[in-house]
């Protein structure tokens, strides 16, 4: 959290500085009105400690230019001023909170945690997010109930990012909320310090319940929720899974489609083996009684071909009829005198199809008509469909088994290609993560031929990136060196001048003169943009920095 103290007096000044900084805040401070102003309204801080005593532009005056230019960040009015009517001017000018000189150190931090606290909309000192406890009075975070160790650094990250949790927090917005006005923004310092809080978060065996996230982290998270959007790897497998299964399933009903086709060829078939074991009895008959009296000679034709047309009800069943008289002449004993219900043969010489029979049960009937003589015959021979459609049932389970069993084996190669076949995205980001992070300088990952073109342009991108940097570094050390002599000129004629005016120019000349040096500073600092060096830079300042024994 980052603290703006505007105070007049050096050494007050500076014990407030330390005291705030001890207690992990970053700080700024100015000492006059008119500095004092001019940070609350170019940075974004989260809390002001304002007193009113101030030379240039009092701190009343100070107070409420922010509150009418929209400036809204907690502000304690700290003064000599005890008197209730400056209390009640302080407050109504936009003041959060009022300390009368002289005070306790630990008030006055006391009530900054409690702006800061309020102003992020928490009631209590201790801020939870799932297993995180940070409490703000002692300085101390626990995981599951087991204290962590953290730097100033990190401590200052996780109090921000648990201040605003369930917030997305940019990048920007971190570094303009954890550093003071002198930070390099252009470092990868704070996402190299998101990674380290989350290793130490993870270490204690969990994980943040609640979102606290930095930009990128939306991007991922709107992608699998807000979004709703699929994975790449996933969109493939879905696809090739659905057409693996309409393709299977198709596949199914035409092998069970044919098996039944031809299942009813051979039942037919069959029928067609006991018509003509009939009409050769028949025959046989025939000839022993003479052909002028075919039929009238027996009872019945002689044909012994499947017992089962002797067994009662079995579902085997024939009969002969005349074509033109729908009574039957004669039966097989299996129907113990029950009609066998078959269709009109009409016109045609065979016909095949299914009946219900003398139990109930379906019947498939085959008729076929024949000539002897001068008379015309039609023979049906019936079977029941019971064990016809067993023999489908069990086949098509059988393929239907089968079918899943290569639909599942398909959908699990497709899987394994997909994983295989996008495993070099997966290098390629890891590769592009370690140039973010200062690892490495460029993609080296040996890629595909189909996404190497792909890596080609990201490495010419960061190279545009790191030149665009270095001639932006350029351009402000030009720029500062421009001015400098010009301001020159401006401090000495004011300096030979006397008056108000004149000293107000040397003063504003003196703070332009003091920026210009620090962003030349800067410019001389990092004359090759190395990203590497601000992880490595800071890594070295950890080991100076006190931990937080949590």
């Amino acid at each position: 959290m980052r603290i703006l103290v505007v105070e007049d007096d050096t050494d007050l000044n500076r014990q407030l500085v330390t005291a705030l900084e001890e207690a992990g805040y970053v700080v700024d401070s100015a000492a006059d009105g008119e500095e004092g102003h001019f940070l609350g309204e170019t940075e974004p801080y989260d809390a002001v400690v304002l007193d009113l005593g101030l030379p240039t532009l009092d701190g009343l005056s100070v107070l409420e230019n922010w509150r009418r230019d929209g400036r809204t960040m907690p502000v304690l009015i700290l003064t000599a001023r005890d008197r209730w009517s400056d209390k009640v001017a302080g407050i109504d000018a936009g003041a959060d909170d009022y300390v009368a000189k002289p005070f306790h150190m630990e008030e006055v931090l006391a009530r900054v945690r409690a702006l800061v606290r309020r102003a992020a909309g928490h009631a209590s000192n201790e801020l939870i997010c799932g297993p995180v406890r940070l409490d703000l009075r002692a300085g101390r975070v626990t995981v599951d109930g087991n204290p962590i160790k953290l730097t100033s650094h990190e401590y200052r990250l996780l109090s921000y990012l648990l201040h605003h949790r369930g917030k997305v927090i940019s990048r920007t917005e971190l570094t303009e909320h954890l550093y003071d006005q002198d930070f390099d923004r252009d470092s990868n310092t704070v996402e190299v310090f998101v990674g380290r809080l989350r290793k130490k978060i993870g270490a204690s065996g969990t994980v943040l319940e609640s979102p606290v996230t930095t930009d990128r982290d939306a991007v991922a998270k709107a992608q699998q929720t807000g979004s709703r959007q699929w994975s790449l790897a996933s969109r493939l497998v879905f696809v090739a899974a659905v057409w693996s299964t309409i393709t299977l399933a198709l596949a199914g009903v035409f092998l069970v489609s044919l098996y039944q086709s031809a299942s009813e060829r051979a039942f037919d078939a069959q029928l067609e083996v006991h018509i003509k074991g009939l009409i050769a009895g028949m025959l046989e008959t025939g000839q022993n009684g003479g052909p002028e009296t075919l039929i009238q000679s027996v009872a019945a034709p002689v044909y012994r071909g499947d017992p089962r047309f002797s067994l009662p009800l079995s579902g085997w069943y024939w009969t002969v009829r005349r074509a033109d008289n729908p009574s039957i002449m004669f039966a097989s004993e299996s129907l113990l005198g029950d009609p066998l219900n078959t269709p009109p043969i009409g016109d045609m010489d065979s016909s095949a199809g299914f009946v219900s029979g003398p139990t109930g049960d379906e019947v498939r009937v085959l008729q076929q008509r024949i000539t002897i003589g001068e008379a015309s015959y039609v023979i049906a021979v019936g079977a029941a469909t019971a064990g016809f459609w067993a023999d489908i049932a069990e086949f098509s389970r059988t393929v239907t088994l089968t079918l899943c069993i290569v639909g599942i084996g398909l959908i699990l190669a497709i899987f394994l290609q997909v994983r295989v076949g996008l495993r070099p995205l997966a290098r390629l980001r890891s590769s592009l993560s370690a140039v973010r992070l200062g690892e490495t300088e460029r993609i080296d990952e040996a890629l595909p031929r189909e996404i190497s073109p792909l890596a080609v342009e990201l490495n010419a991108l960061i190279v545009s990136n790191k030149e665009i940097v270095e001639r932006a570094r350029t351009h402000v050390g030009n720029l500062a060196h421009g001015l400098k002599t010009p301001l020159s000129v401006i401090s000495n004629e004011a300096r030979a001048s006397q008056g108000p005016f004149a000293d107000k120019v040397s003063e504003q000349a003196a703070i332009m003169s003091t920026q210009i040096q620090h962003h030349l500073e800067r410019a001389r600092r990092f004359p090759n943009y190395d990203p590497r060096c601000f992880s490595v830079c800071e890594s070295q300042h950890l080991a100076q920095c006190p931990d937080f024994s949590m």
